[in-house]
């Protein structure tokens, strides 16, 4: 067991990393707690913009007090932190696969400015073991013992029910749920790092694969030439059950990076996943071909678009 350091006075009570909207909203809740704030991003445009409180829209206006009462600063730099916040995300190659380039170049950063005594939180749908993999094994390469000298954690956020905290050991999650209590005013739910970090995907993977079957079931209607809505409502009410609506595909962002993200983890158990992907990926060109079919009727038809897109977060 390595020796016990002493923790340093550090300058911020947080610092957030990947200046997203993940990041502005946490960075907002932190300074009206009365923390101190900083924020990174290698981008100096996104960090300039960030100065200039130019967030997400819900935030905008906590964010410019705490930038106006110098509790809040945006940096291209690492800064010394009693917390670090990592909420630079994964992204997905042309390909559609998972690419973690961003994130462990944050990674990195964190963990050069790391000091004793520090929690660093991993806010970001990743693969289950990738905290402990990417974070915890390499403090402990550093000579810090995780769970006494720093504190390594990661954190799912589900549509409703309390924030689900996975800690390395039972002392980080200890750590990151009193942090998380603290700047959301609610409890955690506690557990260890992967069983969060699998749950993040798992909801997510879920609407994927009820997505699949409501545009499969659509697909059935447009050959019959029947009315899906029509077929949904009376199969609601028959059943009781919430059966989804058809969608464009992917249920935005996360809805593409995260079944990928659990369907790479282990790919034979994965096949009706798998399947959800493709035939959700098929989607788009299925909707093409039909609005190309019905407006044949039209000479030099104008057509709207409405509600393909999805929030920048999902």
């Amino acid at each position: 067991m390595s020796p016990r350091l002493t923790a340093v006075a550090s300058e911020y009570d947080l610092c957030v990393v990947g200046l997203g909207a993940r990041a502005s909203q946490l960075a907002a809740l932190a300074c009206e707690r009365g923390m101190a704030v900083a924020g990174f991003d290698p981008d100096p445009d996104a960090v300039a913009r960030f100065n200039r409180g130019e967030v997400d829209a819900a935030w905008t206006e906590r964010i410019e007090d705490g930038l106006a009462e110098g509790n809040l600063r945006a940096f291209d730099a690492a800064t010394r932190a009693r917390t670090y916040w990592v909420a630079t995300p994964a992204s997905l190659s042309s390909r559609g696969k998972v690419d973690t380039t961003a994130m462990d170049a944050s990674i990195e950063v964190v963990l050069d400015a790391v000091e004793p005594g520090s929690l660093i939180v991993l806010d970001a749908s990743v693969a289950p073991g990738t905290t402990r993999r990417a974070v915890a094994e390499r403090l402990e390469e550093l000579g810090l013992e995780v769970g006494v000298d720093v504190f390594v954690a990661t954190l799912s956020l589900p549509p409703s029910g309390a924030p689900i905290v996975g800690g390395v050991t039972p002392a980080c999650a200890e750590r990151a749920a009193a942090f998380v209590s603290e700047v959301r005013d609610e409890s955690s739910r506690q557990t260890s790092a992967e069983h969060a970090e699998l749950a993040r995907l798992a909801e997510t993977s879920f609407r994927e694969i009820s997505s699949a079957f409501a545009n499969e079931l659509a697909n059935v209607c447009s050959h019959l030439k029947l009315d899906i809505w029509e077929v949904l409502s009376l199969a609601r009410a028959t059943t009781g059950a919430e059966l989804p609506s058809p969608t464009a595909g992917a249920s935005g962002f996360r809805g593409q990076l995260e079944p990928e993200l659990l369907a790479s983890v282990c790919r034979h158990d994965t096949p009706l996943l798998q399947q959800a992907q493709q035939l959700n990926a098929l989607r788009p060109a299925r909707i093409v071909s039909d609005v190309r079919r019905l407006s044949k009727r039209f000479v030099n038809p104008t057509i709207a678009c409405l509600g393909l897109t999805n929030p920048s977060d999902c």
